[in-house]
């Protein structure tokens, strides 16, 4: 079981993978964990 509670792939991730699907397409998880901190930074300031 997968960290989303589904085995093998979601109809949510991107194929082969964990990550979530997302609207810049962004498949590398460290880039995507570091847009998350930028966009969470932009909504404070």
């Amino acid at each position: 079981m997968d960290k989303y509670g589904e085995m093998g792939d979601s109809l949510y991730c991107y194929p082969n993978s964990s990550i979530l699907k997302n609207k810049l397409h962004i498949q590398d998880e460290k880039i995507l964990e570091a847009e998350l901190e930028l966009s969470e930074y932009a909504s404070l300031h």
